[in-house]
């Protein structure tokens, strides 16, 4: 079940993943019940608030994995009272810190934060809060063999969270090829994304 959360608030950067990247956030998850050492095999629970830094760092590619697409780190702060996150891009330079996939003439960076709440087994009653807000923004798109500035994107959730819930914050790299009308149009199963924090 916290698989199926976590997938629900990191949709807007998902389609970006390898398709077998599910099986390893589970496998994240299953560790993540493991630590609940007070209750029985099968009655466990699965309390990601206490266990946030196994999440962070996650990417949801492994042929591709975002940092060795973009080779400089992005800087992150957040704040949990006030539910924020401002993530700060470097310049990226393609072929100097920006090694982008084959696919695409064009692109964009995406940010996204999403809510995810722990999951409590009362024997035959699981507690789980309803699925939380998901928010995110795009850069604009830019040409494959063109630099981008640094670029800041600050993302707000409309939530006061409780000690149980968790936000998940992501970023991913998208293609994009010109389609018929002229418009840029995402490329399928091109780019790439990871959990840049947990909070």
């Amino acid at each position: 079940m916290l698989t199926a959360s976590l997938r629900y608030a990191l949709y807007p950067v998902k389609h970006l993943g390898d398709p077998v990247f599910t099986g390893a956030l589970t496998k994240i998850t299953n560790q993540i019940k493991e630590q609940d050492i007070v209750a029985a095999r099968g009655m466990r629970s699965v309390f990601l608030s206490r266990h946030r830094h196994m999440l962070k760092g996650f990417q949801l590619n492994q042929r591709n994995p975002f940092d060795a697409a973009l080779r400089h780190p992005v800087s992150v702060s957040t704040d949990r009272d006030t539910a924020t996150a401002t993530v700060d891009i470097p310049v990226a330079i393609p072929q100097v810190n920006l090694f982008l996939p084959k696919n695409g003439v064009f692109y964009r960076f995406v940010v996204s934060m999403g809510t995810v709440s722990d999951i409590e087994n009362f024997g035959d009653l699981l507690h789980e809060r309803q699925t939380g807000p998901v928010v995110y923004e795009t850069t604009g798109w830019i040409h494959a063999g063109s630099p981008s500035e640094a670029q800041q994107v600050r993302l707000q959730i409309d939530l006061k969270p409780s000690p149980e819930d968790s936000f998940v914050l992501a970023i991913g790299l998208e293609m994009g090829m010109l389609g018929r009308f002229g418009e840029v149009e995402v490329v399928p199963k091109a780019g790439t994304a990871k959990v840049l924090e947990v909070f």
